[in-house]
């Protein structure tokens, strides 16, 4: 393999499709109980459901094969600058190579006659409207030059991956199409476009449910990649190891520990609803959050929500969470959390130099 294209200024493209393969892997063998439900719900074969999202992960980035995106990524590692406007979005030359790859799969496969895994692919960064308006820029610009040997690579490393799975990825030649990927776009989802009709000839309900799998789970694969970031469903953290948290924090502050109070205890041992009430200060979200962890591993690892009525307690409560199951293991989500991460960020930074 060529080591010469990469994906990110980080990652040559070989290294982020495989840790793309990688968070794949990890998020259909959690979510398999939920496919198989879905498959015989909306009756699809779940294999070829399989098929379909594996394409989607082998070649969704092969479109940074070409010159403009490989100059640009040149430039940041060297410290140069690139002119954005002769950027061309790689989704959509991937989006090419992954309608001749689809067309080949659901040929002997049939899972829709609508391509929602091309669709998944094209749309993996922005929404994709009938108006194209993502596309402007591409609208009025020629295809760019793919490098030699990159759509060589790409199809090498997707039918390494089918290997890998015992698929086998029908043959796709490396040789560059000479269609102009907007317009096939365009002649897809377009105003004019064939969409309407090939929705017409499956239920919609259907194709959105199998749209929606193949584009979160291959947009979650991706974000795990680039970040470098394993696909995590477990907390290695129970209710034991809370209760030893709050023993640890009260012998830290040079306390006795007298065991977890009775509504505690009842917390940790309730599986489905419950109601706590109880004075401020006495140890409800610990409670609280050893009632979330017996249910989330008996529902087979959920995630825990924790919704609060303010920015303030959510930062902090995020605050203790993270000191129990991790940073890594804790999200924040409010209109103010990327500056309040960033400034905690800056802070310990601050600290390790003042260290």
């Amino acid at each position: 393999m060529s080591e010469q294209f990469y994906a990110k200024t980080d990652q040559t493209y070989a290294e982020h499709i495989q840790a793309a393969y990688r968070a794949w892997r990890e998020t259909v063998e959690e979510k398999m109980p939920l496919l198989r439900r879905l498959s015989q719900e909306y009756g699809f074969d779940l294999e070829r459901f399989l098929k379909g999202s594996l394409l989607t992960i082998a070649v969704h980035d092969a479109g940074k094969m070409c010159e403009p995106f490989q100059e640009m990524i040149r430039a940041k590692r060297e410290g140069g600058s690139f002119d954005l406007r002769k950027n061309y979005r790689h989704e959509l030359l991937s989006f090419e190579l992954a309608a001749r790859a689809w067309s080949q799969v659901n040929a002997q496969e049939p899972l829709s006659p609508v391509p929602v895994e091309p669709l998944a692919v094209v749309g993996h960064h922005r929404p994709v409207d009938a108006d194209l308006r993502s596309f402007d820029r591409e609208r009025t610009l020629a295809p760019p030059r793919i490098l030699e040997g990159g759509w060589g690579e790409a199809i090498s490393l997707a039918r390494q991956l089918f290997q890998r799975q015992g698929w086998e990825l029908p043959g796709l030649c490396a040789a560059v199409s000479d269609r102009d990927p907007y317009l096939s776009l365009e002649s897809l989802i377009g105003i004019e476009g064939v969409l309407g009709k090939l929705l017409q000839r499956d239920d919609p309900v259907r194709v959105r449910v199998l749209y929606v799998l193949v584009k979160g789970i291959l947009e979650h694969a991706d974000w795990h990649a680039s970040g470098g970031a394993n696909a995590r469903y477990r907390l290695e953290v129970g209710p034991e190891e809370v209760t030893q948290q709050i023993e640890g924090r009260c012998l830290s502050r040079g306390g006795g520990f007298q065991g977890l109070l009775p509504f505690q205890e009842a917390l940790r041992e309730t599986t489905g609803n419950a109601l706590a009430v109880a004075p401020t200060g006495s140890g409800k979200t610990e409670g609280s959050l050893m009632w979330a962890l017996r249910n989330a591993r008996d529902l087979g690892n959920g995630r825990v929500i924790y919704l609060l009525p303010t920015m303030v307690t959510a930062n902090a409560i995020w605050e203790r969470f993270s000191g129990i199951l991790g940073e890594e293991c804790v999200g924040l989500n409010h209109s103010g959390a990327n500056v309040f991460l960033l400034g905690r960020e800056e802070e310990r930074q601050r600290r390790g130099e003042q260290a």
